[in-house]
């Protein structure tokens, strides 16, 4: 199959011979469909495993699917296998997240025909496979399409006429979003006709600050950015980004956080008046399609 690109209120009556009694809340009859998570365990891909549980407990609330998940630590050996334990307990769906994980569950769905897989990617690799195995499906965001549009809009919020990035971990991903950013704002410049410069402009100099979130490491990050100028920072740095938006907050200086919106993330409380936008990967509405079809095909 081709991959994807892609409170009620109760009202209490008051009648003469008392209230009556709260009507029950629906609940939906359970089917025998095991939806099972597997994430690897890699603070990168935290925010698609967050999403993808949402989607799956929003596939248990509405039609009664049954979750287990699981996390899973990768080694440069890992095989197929890592699937196993989950398999033992009769998956219908495994759903995956992490970059080391997607080859792994495309070896497995050639293994087990009669298991449907899902998983999250961020590259092309598997697109060719998906078409081959009926029951493996990618969802593939282009998050360099993403960055693009938060560096147009950093560029055009920026008084000073520069902007920075922090990354977390140079991976694929990361250097995508970086890669994405950079050319973002060079549209702005040409649509524009201005010369919004990014801190350092080649890739290699971009501030990598790992998955760390000491708040030490950081505050060199950031205050390196500050003391070049830049009033607005493109924040792909996974756990470091909290670390950063506090800093940032003292210097006033606007924020563009990646994965998801920050706005309504509590962890960014403290410096919400920092938050310009956010480049966002919405995976929960495409997991819960892709539930509920391999549901109805079940």
């Amino acid at each position: 199959m081709r991959a994807r690109l892609v409170g009620a209120m109760a009202l209490a009556v008051l009648l003469l011979g008392g209230c009556t009694a709260k009507p029950a809340v629906p609940q939906p009859t359970p089917v025998h469909f095991r939806a099972c998570q597997v994430s690897e365990r890699n603070t990168d891909y935290q925010a698609d495993a967050e999403q993808i549980t949402y989607a799956l407990q929003k596939a248990k609330i509405a039609n009664g699917v049954h979750l287990l998940r699981a996390l899973v630590d990768l080694t440069p050996t890992s095989t197929a296998s890592v699937f196993d334990s989950m398999l033992k307990h009769n998956c219908t769906l495994v759903v995956t997240s992490g970059a080391g994980l997607a080859p792994l569950a495309a070896k497995a769905a050639a293994l087990k025909p009669s298991v449907n897989f899902l998983t999250v990617v961020y590259s092309e690799a598997l697109d060719e496979v998906a078409k081959t195995l009926p029951n493996f499906r990618t969802i593939r965001f282009d998050v360099r399409s993403a960055a693009f549009l938060a560096g147009y809009a950093a560029a055009s919020t920026s008084k000073v006429e520069t902007v920075a990035v922090i990354g977390g971990n140079p991976n694929a991903r990361t250097k995508q979003y970086v890669l994405g950013f950079r050319a973002g704002v060079a549209q702005y410049n040409v649509a524009q006709g201005t010369a919004v410069s990014v801190l350092g402009d080649d890739l290699v100099q971009t501030d990598y600050v790992g998955s760390t979130s000491d708040a030490n490491l950081v505050q060199l990050a950031t205050a390196g950015v500050d003391a070049q100028g830049a009033d607005v920072i493109f924040l792909a740095a996974g756990p470091a980004s909290v670390g950063a938006g506090s800093i940032a907050t003292l210097q006033k200086i606007h924020l563009i956080f990646t994965d998801s919106d920050w706005w309504f993330d509590p962890a960014a409380e403290k410096f919400k008046d920092q938050i310009l936008t956010s480049a966002t990967v919405n995976l929960v509405g495409l997991i819960y399609a892709d539930t509920l079809a391999a549901l109805q095909a079940s």
